[in-house]
């Protein structure tokens, strides 16, 4: 624009030597049409710029790693005037490391009329998205003058991680003779109170499970299966943690992809769990009963909306607060942030029977010398080396 700007003057410039060396009508029309010109230009810039706003709208508010998110910026002129150049500059940051990247397009709009302009955004972690269209510069005709419109509306988009498959071996995950309002959708039980299936009658089957009712109108013995309750024995702890060390991005990435992988998996077994992490944006510790793949989603779509702890162990001690009087017979503690203190607390823990300690490290050849202390025997350490889930983590006891 400052080109515009001198190129401009020296057209005044020339044309003011033009008038004088030629003394007429026409030189006096060019050189006071040029002097006026940029007046009428930033007036009709002017005008345009106080009659335009703008919206933005992204295509999903929940996609995977690496996926291309298109973000829409709906531009609207309500004005007589075209804009003949509008540049829309948004501002792009994953809430986990908050640092923005930019963005910028320009676009035409027509006088009365609206125009789109399509951004293609990723993100290769997970997180939350924020995409803020931060402004848009509306420049004159002939780019001699332009102003700035600033703004801060914001769409959100929650990047989910990758999940992989682990295999787990379940050990006592179904306890029959355990109240509870959760039942097997595939297996049958004991549990009359619900009932989970009506068959043939076969051989063996116990008189008082005949549905009387149903066989007379079937002409044919119907036997009722009962439910089999599902006991919640298993917490699956997420220390959502960082020093914001060098590499700190690929550390805490790694870390939310091996806890969705662990709770899928262990939900995909039927076997009901409560899944705990440290909310610091509300300073609270949270639990989230997890029966399903749909409800690791929505835990780790409320986990990605706040942001990670710099505090270690936090979740850990709070959970040893609030769930003083609560046993589990499984503690899987997730994190990426480990001390001596934590360690000897989860090593002596009397409310879990079985510990175990998926630690996420850069170099998973180099980890603390408190893990194979004396200590070390209660308590089963995984390490995950960042980047390599599958090869590390790929089976498990719960």
């Amino acid at each position: 624009m400052v080109r515009s700007k001198i190129v401009y003057v020296l057209l005044l410039a020339v044309l003011a030597v033009f008038y004088i060396m030629y003394i007429d009508n026409m030189s006096l029309f060019l050189l006071v049409f040029a002097a006026v010109l940029p007046f009428v230009l930033f007036f009709i810039m002017l005008c345009a710029f106080f009659r335009t706003d703008a919206d933005i709208s992204s295509s999903s508010m929940s996609e995977n790693k690496d996926s291309d998110i298109s973000v829409d910026v709906h531009i609207t002129n309500r004005s007589i005037f075209p804009v003949s150049d509008a540049r829309v500059t948004l501002e792009i940051m994953n809430s986990l490391d908050s640092v923005p990247e930019k963005m910028s397009a320009s676009v035409p709009v027509q006088a009365l009329n609206s125009q789109t302009v399509s951004f293609t955004v990723s993100s290769q972690y997970c997180g939350k998205l924020i995409v803020t269209l931060k402004q848009i510069r509306i420049y004159d005709y002939i780019k001699l003058f332009s102003l700035r419109k600033k703004f801060s509306k914001t769409t959100e988009i929650v990047i989910m991680p990758h999940t992989y498959p682990v295999d787990i071996i379940t050990d006592h995950s179904y306890d029959e003779n355990t109240m509870s309002e959760l039942y097997s959708k595939c297996r049958a039980g004991d549990d009359c109170s619900e009932v989970f299936n009506i068959r043939n009658y076969n051989d063996g089957d116990k008189i008082n499970r005949i549905h009387w009712k149903l066989s007379m109108k079937q002409d044919s013995l119907m036997v009722k299966d009962y439910s089999m309750p599902v006991n919640c024995s298993i917490l699956l702890l997420f220390e959502f943690c960082t020093d914001y060390s060098a590499g700190y991005m690929s550390k805490l990435d790694t870390l939310v992809e091996t806890f969705s992988s662990v709770s899928e998996s262990i939900a995909e077994t039927e076997a009901v769990h409560d899944a705990g992490w440290y909310d610091v944006t509300k300073d609270l510790y949270v639990t989230r009963r997890i029966a399903s793949c749909e409800d690791v989603a929505s835990f780790l779509g409320t986990v990605m909306r706040s942001r990670a702890c710099t505090e270690t162990g936090k979740a850990y001690f709070r959970h040893m607060k609030a769930d003083a009087g609560v046993r589990y017979s499984h503690l899987i503690y997730v994190t990426s942030c480990m001390t001596k203190e934590i360690f000897k607390s989860i090593c002596s823990d009397e409310n879990t029977e079985r510990r175990t300690i998926i630690y996420i490290a850069d170099d998973i050849s180099i980890l603390p010398d408190y893990f194979e202390g004396s200590d070390s025997e209660r308590v089963t350490v995984i390490p995950v080396q960042c980047g390599k889930i599958n090869q590390c983590l790929y089976e498990m006891l719960v």
